[in-house]
């Protein structure tokens, strides 16, 4: 049997041993570049479809539906809603404050797999209380982060609730909003995120 310590030195097999797991890493990374480098070509990404359900009779059965309808996983969502108040003689929204503390989170959303968020839908109405004012100047903010699981890329969607002149919370296509009272609340809040001008049959998504 060949002596193989004396053919090769211990030195020389370590350092092959540290050559060969550099390039078993350098391959496992351009395989990963590829990868991502491949979603982004043909834009595979998680896209996020969010529904609400508002109980009028009940605060405890209001809730969120979060659906993946993309055709990879999403990682790390977190949900933030933000009641913002509309001061109409200046046509901008001018007042902000977070009432989803702590915020919601999901580890992880497969595609059509959705998840359903319980809240009480009158802590909004005790955010920025109403004085004597239009109840449709107090729009909701939903703000849904997450990743992409492959490259941790990072993407946010925007959904926005208004209130109707009954008092209550609808989308922002719903339509019971008359576009001459709340057009200029629409433009004010996409232009808080740098939205061109509202166009309705151009939902945010």
């Amino acid at each position: 049997m060949p002596n193989f310590e004396k053919k090769f030195g211990w030195s020389e097999v370590i350092a092959l041993t540290a050559l060969l797991f550099s390039i078993g890493a350098s391959l496992l990374s351009w395989k990963a570049h590829n990868e991502t480098r491949f979603l982004n070509e043909l834009n595979f990404r998680p896209t996020i479809s969010f529904r609400t359900e508002f109980d009028e009779f009940s605060s405890k059965s209001s809730h969120f539906t979060i659906t993946n309808v993309g055709p990879v996983d999403a990682i790390k969502l977190q949900v933030q809603v933000t009641v913002l108040k509309y001061i109409p003689k200046l046509k901008k929204i001018m007042m902000a404050s977070p009432v989803s503390n702590p915020d919601w989170f999901i580890r992880r959303l497969s595609p059509l797999k959705p998840e359903t968020i319980e809240f009480n839908n009158l802590v909004f109405d005790s955010v920025l209380p109403e004085v004597n004012e239009s109840p449709t100047n107090r729009v909701l903010e939903v703000q849904i982060t997450y990743h992409r699981d492959v490259d941790l890329k990072k993407y946010a969607e925007y959904f926005f609730y208004f209130k109707t002149l009954k008092g209550k919370w609808v989308d922002e296509n719903d339509s019971a909003l008359e576009p001459i009272i709340y057009n200029p609340i629409k433009n004010a809040v996409h232009q808080r995120h740098n939205i061109k001008g509202y166009m309705p049959s151009n939902p945010l998504r």
